[in-house]
C-alpha cells in the first residue's frame, strides 16, 4: 500500500490543487447564482400570482358595483320619468281649470289653477333633481366601464 504522506509535494501538485480549488470556487459560486435567480423566479411569480388575484378581485368588485349602479340608475329613470309625466297631466289638468274658470268668471276656481301651477313648478325642482340624479349615475356607470375595459385590454410591457 501507499501511504499518503509519502507522495512529494511539487511546484505542479501545489498549482494543480490551487487551479482544482478555484475551479471548485467558481462551481460553488455558480450553483448559488442559480439558487438565488430560480428563487428570484419564484418570488416573482408569487408577486404576480398575488397581483393578478388583486386585479381580479377588484375587477369583480367593479363588475358588481357596476350591476347595483345600472339597478340604481334604473330606478332613477323610472322615478325621473314618473315625475315628468305627473307634470304634464298636472299642468295639463291646471290649464284646463284654469281655462274653464276664466270662462266662468270663476275666481275661486282661478286660485285653484294657480296653486296647481304653483305645484306643478315645485314639482318640475324635484324632477330636475331627479334628471341630476340619474346623470350622476350614467357618469359613475361610464367611468366604472372604462375602468373594466382598460382592465381587460391588454396592457403594454414596461420599458426598463
Amino acid at each position: 500500500m501507499t501511504k499518503p504522506e509519502r507522495v512529494p509535494i511539487t511546484r505542479e501538485l501545489l498549482t494543480s490543487a490551487r487551479f482544482a480549488r478555484s475551479k471548485y470556487q467558481e462551481y460553488l459560486e455558480q450553483q448559488r447564482r442559480e439558487a438565488e435567480k430560480v428563487k428570484r423566479d419564484r418570488i416573482e411569480r408569487e408577486e404576480d400570482r398575488k397581483r393578478k388575484e388583486e386585479e381580479d378581485k377588484k375587477q369583480a368588485k367593479t363588475f358588481k358595483d357596476l350591476k347595483t349602479l345600472e339597478g340604481d340608475l334604473d330606478k332613477a329613470n323610472k322615478d325621473f320619468l314618473s315625475k315628468r309625466n305627473a307634470i304634464e297631466k298636472l299642468s295639463k289638468q291646471a290649464n284646463e281649470s284654469l281655462k274653464n274658470a276664466l270662462d266662468k268668471n270663476d275666481m275661486d276656481g282661478v286660485r285653484v289653477a294657480q296653486g296647481m301651477l304653483d305645484g306643478v313648478e315645485s314639482m318640475e325642482g324635484k324632477a330636475k333633481e331627479a334628471e341630476r340624479k340619474v346623470q350622476d349615475l350614467q357618469k359613475k356607470i361610464d367611468k366604472r366601464k372604462s375602468f373594466l375595459l382598460s382592465s381587460i385590454a391588454p396592457k403594454k410591457p414596461k420599458n426598463d
